[in-house]
C-alpha cells in the first residue's frame, strides 16, 4: 500500500509559524514587521497561543465540510478482480488535508449481506467500510447487486451480477446575482437531469417556445402557432391549431381534417351546405349530396322500395363490382350484431351451406347449421373474422357446400375481366378453388403450367367436337413439355404406350430412350455391350467404345473361401477400377478397367451358445474365437429355522479360467466375486446372470471353465414366518331345570349346572400365541299360579364364568302373574373374550337363583330353561417353513467374436458384362 501524508490544521499553524518566528531577543522593529507571525512556540509563555490553535482546529474539524482537492479517484484493477485502485491526490476534511503520493491498491470485502461499501482516506490509511462516516473523507461508494453471488468489481454499471463504482465529486452551480442560475450550471443541469415526471408538477408550467416531448412512440412539439405529433421519424401525423385539427400519412398526405370551414375523411368532403366526394364533377364524376336534397351519383344500389313521382329509363346502364351467380336471397329481417338465426324471404338455402353478405367494405361470411324451420336459418356467424349489423332487404348468396360452388364475374378485381366458376373445397369459408377461368388468365397458378397470362380458357378439361386450330400445341411448361409445330415433335420426355397394356412402355428423358416393364423397372435402351472373363488382377481393353460403359463383375472360380470359418463374418468383394478412357489415334481409341476380388473376413459375432454346465466343467470357444461373453446364473439363500427365524444370502468367490486346446497349454485364471442380491423376499429368490468378456491372446479354439473358490452365508433382515389363524367349532350344551309343586313361604333354591366340552372340530395347531372364545347365550323364565292371590317374581339371569374371567352378570325384575296367566321373561346376550393360552376351556358353569314368596293356601308352577349355543374358538399361531439351501451356481453360455482379416485377388476367375447406354 502507498504512503498516505496528512498534516492538521495546528501543524501547519505551528510549522508556519516557527518558519517566521526565528529569533529569542529582542530585534530592531524593521525586522519584527516583516515577520508575518510574532508568536514563539518554543518558549514557555506561549502555551496560550498553542492551546488557541488546537481550540481553533477542533473547531473546524466539526465546521468545515469534506471535499476532495485534486485527483483521489477510484478505480477497478480489472474487470475480474475483487481490488480497486486510489489514484494519487489530494483532499480535506474537518480541519486536516490528506495527500495520496502513489496509487493504492485494496480488496473490498464481498460478503453475503452487505449491498453498498463506501471507500474513505482518513489520517494514514484508505478504509473501506459498511456504513457512511461523516467525519471521514468518503471517496466512492461499491454498489453491490447481488450480495453473496457477486465476486468481481467494476468501473460501471454493465447490468450483470458484478459490483461497479460510482465516484463522489463536488459540483456547485451558480447564480448570476439575479436569481437565476449561470449559463454553466444550466448546461450542466441540462446534461445530467432525466425524464421530468408530469406527476411531480403541480401549479402553472411555464414553458419556452418549441418544447418537444420525445419518447420511443414519437415526438409532442408544442409551439405557439400549433401542437404536432410525430412519428419516430419526425413524420407529422397529427396537427392542432386554431383552425382545427388535421391528420397526415407518413408521406405527408392529408387523410382527414376537421376544421372551422369544412371538414374531410379521406375522398369524403363535409362543406357548409353539402356533403360529397373530392373528386366530384357534376355530370362526371364523384357524387354530392346538397342541403335543398338534390343528390347526384353515378350508381345507387337500393335494397329496398323505390318511390318516386318520376322514372327515367332506356338510357344505357351498367352494373360495377363483382356479381356472384349461385344460390341466394335477401334478409326478411333486420339481422343485430349477436344474433345467430337469419330469416330470407326465400327458402333457397341448404344445411352447411357457406353464405356471404357485402355492402361496401362490411364482409362477413355464415355457415347454415339448421334448416329445420326455413326460411329461419341457424347460423355461425362471422367465419372471416368480422360480424356486422344487416339491415331488412340486403342480399345474401351462397357460396356453396363441400364439392359444389358458385360463378363469379368479376370486372374490378386485379387481372379482371373474367368470368370464373369456382368450387368449394372444405366448409372453411375460404378454402375454394377456381376450376374455370375464361377471360384474362393472370393471377392463377397452376402446378402443371406455372403461372398464366394473356386471355384464354383455363380447366380440367376440354371436349372440342369440332376441328382445333393451332399455330403452335404445347402439352405443358416447363421440364416436361411437348410441342407440335412444322411437322416436328419436340419433347423432354415422351411416353409410347399401347392402351392394352400399359405396364409396359417406352419413355424419352433428357435425350435417353427407357423401357418400363410390369415389374416398375426403368431401364434404359442398350447401344452396346460385351462380356468375358477376366483373371483377377487384371486389365481389360473395351475397344472402339466412346462412351463410358456401366460394368458388371460377377466370380466364375475363386478358391479363397474358408468353409470352417464363420458364414456370417465371410464377406466377398468383386469390383473393377481405374476406369479410364484412352485415345492413342482416330482408330485406336476406347475405355479400361482393372478387374479384382478380394475376401472380407470381418469381425463376426456368433450367437450366443447355451452351455448350462455345472463348475468344474470345460466348454470350448469356436475355432477363430478373438474373445468371448461368458454368462454365469446364480441363485444362492438359504433357511436354517435352528439359527434364526430369517433368511441367508450367499457371497460367492469364484474364477474363470482358460487355455488354448493345443497340447501343452497353461491355464489363464480370472477371479470375480457375487453376492446375491437381498433388499426383498423376491430379490433373495430370484436368479441372476452375471456376464464377463474375457479376451484371449489370439484368435482360435479356447478352454473354460467356471470354477467356485469359496461361499459365504449372512444372515438378512427378511423374516420367514408366516403368521395364520384357524376358526374351531365347540359342541352345543343346554341345559333345563324345573321344579312343580306347593311352596312355603319364603322358600329358596339355588341350582348349578355345568356342561362339559369335550372336543373341538379340526386339529390344535402349534405355536399358539392367542386365543379367543365367542358364544352366544339365552336365559328363558314362565311361571303360572295354581290358586288366587299374586306373586311378585325377581329374577337374577345367570351369571357364566370361564375359569377366573367372569363373562356375564346381569339383573332383571319383572311382574304381577295372575292366576291360569302365565308370562315370558327373555333375556339375550353375545359375547366374545379373549383366552389365555394355558387355559383349559373344557367346562362352563351356570349359576342360577331365584327367589318366591306366594301366600300359605297358594300353589304356584315355575320353570327356568337356559341355553348356550354358537360357541367357536380363533386360534392364532405361527408357521414356521422348513429348512432349505439353494446353492445354483451354472456356466450358462458363451458368445463368440472373432477378427477381421482381407485376401486381395486370390487366384481364380471373374465374369464381367459392360454395358454402353451412349
Amino acid at each position: 500500500m502507498g504512503k498516505v501524508t496528512y498534516k492538521n490544521l495546528f501543524s501547519l499553524v505551528e510549522e508556519r509559524i516557527k518558519k517566521n518566528v526565528q529569533y529569542s531577543k529582542p530585534s530592531p522593529l524593521t525586522i519584527q514587521t516583516e515577520k508575518t507571525l510574532a508568536s514563539n512556540l518554543g518558549s514557555a509563555s506561549d502555551t496560550s497561543t498553542a492551546k488557541l490553535v488546537s481550540a481553533v482546529q477542533d473547531l473546524l474539524s466539526q465546521a468545515l465540510p469534506s471535499f476532495i482537492i485534486n485527483g483521489l479517484s477510484v478505480k477497478a484493477s480489472s474487470n475480474t478482480s475483487q481490488s480497486i485502485v486510489v489514484s494519487q491526490g489530494k483532499g480535506a476534511t474537518g480541519g486536516a488535508i490528506y495527500t495520496i503520493e502513489e496509487p493504492i491498491t485494496i480488496k473490498v470485502p464481498f460478503d453475503d449481506n452487505t449491498e453498498v461499501f463506501y471507500v474513505v482516506l482518513y489520517k494514514n490509511n484508505i478504509l473501506i467500510q459498511r456504513t457512511y462516516s461523516y467525519d471521514k473523507l468518503t471517496l466512492a461508494k461499491i454498489i453491490v447487486p447481488n450480495p453473496g453471488v457477486t465476486t468481481f468489481v467494476r468501473d460501471t454499471n454493465n447490468n450483470s451480477d458484478d459490483a461497479y463504482i460510482v465516484n463522489f465529486k463536488e459540483v456547485k452551480l451558480y447564480e448570476d446575482g439575479y436569481g437565476k442560475l449561470e449559463e454553466d450550471s444550466i448546461e450542466f443541469l441540462r446534461d445530467n437531469i432525466s425524464p421530468i415526471l408530469a406527476d411531480n408538477l403541480i401549479g402553472n408550467l411555464k414553458l419556452s417556445e418549441n418544447l418537444k416531448i420525445i419518447n420511443t412512440q414519437g415526438t409532442l412539439e408544442l409551439d405557439s402557432d400549433s401542437l404536432k405529433l410525430m412519428d419516430t421519424n419526425e413524420n407529422i401525423l397529427a396537427k392542432f391549431n386554431k383552425k382545427g385539427v388535421y391528420f397526415y400519412d407518413v408521406n405527408g398526405l392529408e387523410m382527414a381534417r376537421f376544421s372551422n370551414v369544412d371538414a374531410r375523411i379521406g375522398n369524403i368532403l363535409i362543406n357548409q351546405d353539402n356533403i360529397g366526394s373530392d373528386n366530384f364533377v357534376s355530370g362526371s364524376k364523384g357524387f354530392r349530396i346538397e342541403d335543398s336534397g338534390y343528390a347526384e351519383f353515378e350508381d345507387v344500389k337500393i335494397r329496398g322500395r323505390i318511390s318516386s313521382s318520376v322514372f327515367e329509363y332506356d338510357k344505357m346502364s351498367a352494373v360495377g363490382g363483382q356479381l356472384l351467380i349461385g344460390n341466394s336471397s335477401v334478409l326478411a329481417e333486420d339481422i343485430t350484431l349477436a344474433q345467430t338465426t337469419i330469416t330470407t324471404e326465400d327458402s333457397v338455402f341448404s344445411l352447411n351451406e357457406i353464405l356471404r353478405v357485402k355492402v361496401g367494405n362490411n364482409d362477413e361470411y355464415l355457415q347454415i347449421t339448421d334448416v329445420s324451420n326455413a326460411p329461419n336459418y341457424v347460423v355461425i356467424r362471422g367465419l372471416n373474422g368480422y360480424s356486422y349489423v344487416w339491415s331488412k332487404g340486403t342480399a345474401i348468396i351462397s357460396t356453396g357446400t363441400t364439392d359444389s360452388g358458385f360463378i363469379s364475374l368479376d370486372a374490378v378485381s386485379n387481372y379482371s375481366p373474367f368470368i370464373d366458376i369456382i368450387l368449394r373445397n372444405s366448409l372453411c369459408y375460404n378454402d375454394i378453388t377456381t376450376k374455370v377461368r375464361l377471360g384474362n388468365l393472370e393471377g392463377i397458378s397452376d402446378i402443371s403450367y406455372g403461372t398464366l397470362n394473356g386471355y384464354g380458357l383455363y380447366s380440367d378439361n376440354v371436349y372440342l367436337k369440332g376441328k382445333l386450330y393451332a399455330a403452335d400445341i404445347k402439352s405443358i411448361s416447363g421440364a416436361n413439355c411437348v410441342e407440335l409445330y412444322d411437322g416436328n415433335i419436340i419433347a423432354n420426355s415422351m411416353t409410347l404406350k399401347d392402351p392394352l397394356n400399359e405396364c409396359c412402355y417406352s419413355y424419352l428423358n433428357s435425350g435417353q430412350w427407357y423401357f418400363h416393364d410390369e415389374l416398375g423397372n426403368q431401364n434404359p435402351y442398350v447401344k452396346r455391350l460385351i462380356a468375358g472373363e477376366v483373371t483377377t488382377g487384371n486389365t481389360i481393353c473395351l475397344q472402339g467404345w466412346k462412351g463410358q460403359p456401366y460394368i458388371q463383375l460377377g466370380i466364375k472360380d475363386l478358391a479363397a473361401y474358408d468353409p470352417n470359418y464363420s458364414v456370417n463374418c465371410q464377406k466377398w468383394c468383386v469390383y473393377y477400377s481405374n476406369l479410364n478412357c484412352y485415345c492413342n489415334s482416330p482408330i485406336d481409341y476406347g475405355w479400361c478397367f482393372d478387374a479384382h476380388a478380394s475376401l472380407y473376413k470381418v469381425a463376426g459375432v456368433y450367437d450366443e451358445a447355451t452351455q448350462d454346465v455345472a463348475i468344474d466343467t470345460s466348454v470350448f470357444t469356436h475355432s477363430d474365437a478373438a474373445w468371448t461373453r461368458v454368462r454365469n446364473r446364480f441363485l444362492l439363500w438359504c433357511f436354517a429355522s435352528a439359527s434364526s427365524t430369517c433368511y441367508w444370502y450367499g457371497i460367492l468367490s469364484y474364477q474363470i479360467k482358460y487355455k488354448c486346446c493345443l497340447a501343452g497349454c497353461t491355464w489363464t485364471c480370472c477371479t470375480y466375486s457375487y453376492t446375491q442380491p437381498h433388499d426383498s423376499t423376491v430379490t433373495l429368490k430370484t436368479c441372476y446372470d452375471v456376464c464377463q468378456n474375457i479376451c484371449f491372446p489370439s484368435a482360435g479354439c479356447w478352454e473354460l471353465q467356471l470354477n467356485c473358490l469359496s461361499l459365504t452365508w449372512c444372515l438378512t433382515t427378511l423374516d420367514n414366518i408366516t403368521y395364520c389363524c384357524c376358526c374351531r367349532v365347540l359342541n352345543c350344551c343346554s341345559t333345563i331345570a324345573e321344579r312343580v309343586g306347593s311352596i312355603s313361604h319364603y322358600q329358596e333354591w339355588y341350582v348349578c349346572n355345568c356342561c362339559n366340552y369335550l372336543s373341538l372340530t379340526g386339529y390344535s395347531p402349534s405355536c399358539v400365541y392367542c386365543a379367543y372364545l365367542c358364544y352366544c347365550s339365552c336365559v328363558r323364565m314362565y311361571g303360572i299360579w295354581l290358586g288366587g292371590g299374586n306373586s311378585c317374581c325377581t329374577i337374577n339371569c345367570f351369571c357364566s364364568t370361564l375359569g377366573t374371567v367372569n363373562l356375564e352378570n346381569r339383573y332383571l325384575c319383572y311382574t304381577w302373574i295372575n292366576s291360569s296367566t302365565s308370562h315370558e321373561c327373555v333375556y339375550t346376550n353375545c359375547s366374545c373374550v379373549n383366552l389365555d393360552i394355558a387355559y383349559d376351556y373344557s367346562c362352563l358353569c351356570m349359576y342360577r337363583m331365584w327367589c318366591l314368596r306366594t301366600y300359605a293356601d297358594m300353589s304356584l308352577c315355575i320353570g327356568i330353561s337356559n341355553i348356550i349355543y354358537g360357541m367357536y374358538v380363533i386360534q392364532c399361531y405361527c408357521s414356521i417353513p422348513s429348512d432349505t439351501v439353494c446353492d445354483y451356481e451354472r456356466f450358462w453360455s458363451l458368445k463368440d467374436y472373432s477378427e477381421t482379416q482381407t485376401i486381395l485377388d486370390p487366384n481364380g476367375t471373374l465374369n464381367y458384362l459392360a454395358i454402353g447406354y451412349n
